[in-house]
């Protein structure tokens, strides 16, 4: 018997934005270049400018959006 293969339909498919991406209690890992893809299109950045958030205050999702926009990081979890 060969093995059956479940793929998603491409209609199916979207590509992440910032309405389908929880932001809350999630983490940024830059090792992986589609999720690098995905964040930069949930968070409206660069590349550049999403690595240079999380060196500046970690991988958490509420202190890089908040750095991001410029805000106070004094109370976001970094992580």
């Amino acid at each position: 018997m060969t093995p059956r293969v479940f793929t998603m339909p491409s209609s199916e498919y979207r590509p992440a934005t910032a309405a389908t991406i929880p932001m809350e209690g999630r983490v940024i890992r830059l090792s992986l270049d589609y999720e690098i893809e995905d964040w930069c299109r949930a968070l409206r950045c660069s590349e550049w400018r999403l690595r240079e958030a999380v060196h500046a205050v970690g991988p958490g999702t509420t202190a890089v959006r908040s750095w991001l926009h410029g805000r106070s990081v004094r109370g976001a979890l970094s992580y």
